[in-house]
């Protein structure tokens, strides 16, 4: 199964993007916070780049304001390339589903 569930807070307007084959997409950064405080007792977050295509992408550019509160369910997508004799392997988060709860 290749699935995540992430809730958050949406750090920056997204801006509608396209492809040289016209695809349209939109990256979404996404502010999440961790469950258990740090050593200072404070919550500390992760920011995840959620790519973001063709309808969600139009969709996110009208709705998901900086701020605001979504749910993104998605999958993560893998690459790899090589390099100097290396192979170096990648994971792209894209959204499939995007709610907006606020």
């Amino acid at each position: 199964m290749n699935s995540y569930l992430l809730v958050g807070k949406v750090l920056s307007q997204p801006v509608l993007k396209e492809t040289s084959g016209g695809i349209r997409y939109a990256p979404l950064l996404l502010e999440v916070k961790k469950e258990f405080k740090n050593a200072s007792g404070n919550f500390d977050s992760d920011v995840y780049q959620i790519m973001l295509w063709k309808n969600q992408a139009e969709e996110a550019v009208e709705r998901a304001m900086v701020d605001s509160l979504v749910c993104v369910k998605g999958r993560i997508q893998a690459s790899n390339y090589a390099k100097d004799g290396e192979v170096y392997y990648h994971g792209d988060l894209v959204g499939e589903r995007v709610e907006y709860l606020n």
